[in-house]
């Protein structure tokens, strides 16, 4: 199963398919940058409303499939995962209990932490009563 992954730098925009399998271990370790404590960290001293600038640092995964790798960014492959978030949680504890209540389900992939650490990310599979995928 493949997703895309998208990562800016400068003017440029670099596009990745990789396969799930492959990304699972980029969600566990972080890179010696430490984008997501730097992020973390500096939401804690912006104002509500103002875009934090580590945000920029960060790749963003498309889990519904592959994309095209130049605009206008078209979906290619649909692989049936459909991303549910839930926001604007209050304390680290409401974020686990969440995320482990969400993974806990027969119908989830996989439940994570949002990188501002105040969201659950929760991806699970779609399909067509006959059990078949939606045509692009």
């Amino acid at each position: 199963m493949k997703i895309t992954r998208y990562r800016t730098g400068g003017n440029s925009k670099a596009v990745t398919i990789l396969s799930i399998e492959k990304v699972w271990p980029l969600f566990t370790t972080e890179t010696k940058d430490t984008p997501v404590s730097r992020l973390r960290e500096s939401i804690k001293h912006t104002f509500a409303g103002i875009r934090c600038s580590y945000a920029d640092h960060l790749p963003v995964f498309t889990f519904s499939g592959v994309f095209d790798r130049k605009p206008p960014y078209r979906l290619l492959q649909y692989n049936s995962i459909v991303l549910l978030e839930v926001t604007r949680l209050l304390t680290r504890k409401e974020v686990v209990q969440i995320r482990n209540k969400a993974a806990s389900l027969p119908q989830t992939l996989a439940a994570f932490t949002g990188s501002g650490g105040k969201s659950v990310k929760i991806l699970v599979r779609f399909s067509l009563p006959d059990g078949t995928l939606p045509q692009v």
